[in-house]
């Protein structure tokens, strides 16, 4: 790969990283004036069900209130199944009502409990409380990634760097890109953006091990050297194709035991990958 190929795909990852960082905030801004219930969620597709997402700042509900939701299975919302699918237009349905509460059901400590919980709408001010750090966090990333790779962009070790700083900016800037999981394309297109970033990260932080501060002495063997890479590139490549296809089918079929089982490979995969 000569000079100015490599600079293009510097290039190229920069700007999806960026992209995909402005695509989040805007997916997210798009549900300003939305109810909801106070909290963000995920949707754990090993265990099929609704979650209150740990990020959400604990003042966004009144005192003790987070502590009853975090970590407990949400079951259902005024009676009707908890679902990423039912879950937005469940909140629309009580505003539509003009009922001040909603009753959340959560499974907790082996029982079911019910909490009534504030109706509010998703402001500015929500959407700046969760996203402000993880737009710091990224665009600094992003900005020391560019500073790493002019100081020697002919440099391997400065290239991966560079890539695999954005694939952590990327990651970053890719969470909770709706009010609501998976409710758009654009939604989906972040999220699964976020799910391949993660998967190659692992693969890029080997291939920097291998290079920094000295390359290994087996990478002067260039058949070694290039088996080496197609491990690591390889396993990124079978744990993305494996996330990729969970979502997928889930979105398509909905949820099946192959898509519990797809997702849960890749999700330990990825955890012993790093």
């Amino acid at each position: 790969m000569n000079a100015l190929t490599r600079g293009n795909l510097m290039k190229l990852c920069f700007c999806v990283s960026l992209l995909t960082l402005v695509l989040s905030a805007f997916t997210l801004a798009k549900d300003i004036g939305r109810p909801f219930g106070g909290f963000l969620t995920y949707y754990n597709v090993i265990a099929n069900g609704m979650y209150v997402d740990i990020q959400t700042p604990p003042w966004w509900l009144e005192p003790g209130m987070l502590e009853q939701l975090r970590g407990h299975r949400l079951r259902s919302i005024d009676g009707v199944s908890y679902t990423y699918e039912y879950e937005g237009l469940g909140y629309a349905l009580a505003q539509a009502r003009q009922e001040p509460h909603v009753h959340v059901m959560v499974n907790a400590d082996h029982e079911r409990i019910s909490l009534a919980l504030p109706l509010v709408q998703f402001s500015w001010r929500h959407f700046w409380d969760f996203k402000t750090p993880l737009l710091l966090i990224a665009i600094g990333t992003l900005v020391i990634s560019v500073f790493i790779y002019q100081a020697n962009p002919d440099a391997t070790t400065n290239q991966v760097l560079m890539v695999l700083l954005c694939a952590f900016a990327l990651s970053s800037g890719a969470s909770q890109p709706g009010l609501f999981a998976y409710e758009s394309a654009l939604t989906k297109i972040v999220h699964v953006s976020g799910l391949v970033s993660g998967a190659f990260t692992g693969a890029l932080i080997m291939h920097f091990a291998v290079l920094f501060p000295n390359p290994l002495p087996m990478l002067a063997n260039k058949r070694l050297a290039k088996l080496l890479y197609i491990l690591i590139y390889g396993v990124s490549c079978g744990i993305t194709i494996s996330y990729v296809s969970s979502r997928l089918l889930l979105w398509h079929t909905g949820w099946t035991r192959f898509v519990r089982q797809l997702d849960k490979f890749s999700y330990y995969a990825t955890g012993y990958y790093y």
